[in-house]
């Protein structure tokens, strides 16, 4: 009878121990910080059947900075969820926008106070993420030769690209790991069933991990940009890519030379969106 009850204690307390995970980051919209946005850390187990569990929440401050810690015992299986919910550029609409990021688990550590932080970076809360981050294939992974020049800019057809960043670094220079470089597109998805949808721009971010994208597109209809973002980053399937898409807001849309830029901030790609999936068809 001792024996037994010595083993249920053990099995109990291998699958309840004590952990914790710290989370940061500062929101704004669009160049203004976003304050008193309300921030929640959910314990989302992944024991199906069970709900989300609200452990921690916050709002940011006057310049849109929040932080975050959560600590317990806390279950086996145990998936950190990061939502965020405001009005930005939603103002029109009943109830809030809710962004809902799943933070990486490597962050979760097993002891009562975090030594580390997931810094969530600068996000533009302008920034509307479609539900789903998918795979794609035949996105080029090998350095490009050097004949073969960047396609990038002889895709503006007004002649007159901003350049609100330094020149970016050739293809040929980029910086090995792949999981460092991102490749970025602005394709035009064009509502009318019988017209392609246009792609207007592409490029790889620098070293820094910096891009901008520019493009110009004639269609009879009304267009709805989107952007690409295609990486490995915290991903060991080989040989698809990650893509994320994002809706760029209209009103960066222009009738003539772009006079102001959409910036998406500072995204950490070590996030998982909702809905993901894999998909190697594209």
């Amino acid at each position: 009878m001792l024996l037994r009850f010595l083993c249920v204690a053990s099995l109990l307390f291998v699958g309840i121990s004590s952990r914790s995970i710290a989370v940061k980051g500062s929101l704004k919209c669009g160049k203004y910080p976003a304050g008193q946005v309300l921030v929640r850390l959910w314990d989302s187990s992944r024991v199906e059947g069970t709900s989300d569990e609200l452990i921690e929440q916050t709002h940011s401050d006057s310049e849109g900075e929040f932080s975050l810690a959560a600590h317990g015992t806390l279950k086996n299986g145990w998936q950190p969820l990061l939502s965020i919910h405001h009005d930005c550029d939603d103002a029109k609409n009943a109830g809030r926008r809710m962004l809902k990021f799943r933070l990486p688990l490597s962050y979760v550590e097993d002891r009562d106070t975090p030594k580390r932080t997931f810094d969530l970076g600068i996000f533009n809360l302008e920034t509307h993420i479609k539900e789903s981050e998918e795979r794609v294939e035949q996105i080029t992974r090998k350095r490009r030769h050097p004949h073969r020049s960047h396609r990038s800019a002889k895709r503006h057809r007004n002649g007159t690209t901003p350049a609100p960043l330094d020149q970016f670094d050739s293809p040929e220079e980029r910086i090995e790991p792949w999981t460092q470089i991102l490749k970025v597109q602005t394709p035009a998805i064009i509502p009318n069933p019988g017209d392609p949808d246009d792609l207007l721009d592409e490029n790889f971010t620098d070293k820094d991990g910096r891009f901008a994208l520019t493009g110009t597109t004639r269609e009879l209809t009304s267009i709805e940009p989107v952007l690409y973002i295609y990486h490995d980053c915290d991903d060991g399937i080989r040989p698809c890519q990650k893509r994320i898409t994002i809706e760029v807001p209209k009103r960066f849309i222009h009738g003539g030379t772009p006079s102001q830029w959409y910036d998406v901030g500072t995204m950490e790609l070590t996030e998982t969106y909702p809905n993901q999936d894999r998909n190697c068809d594209n």
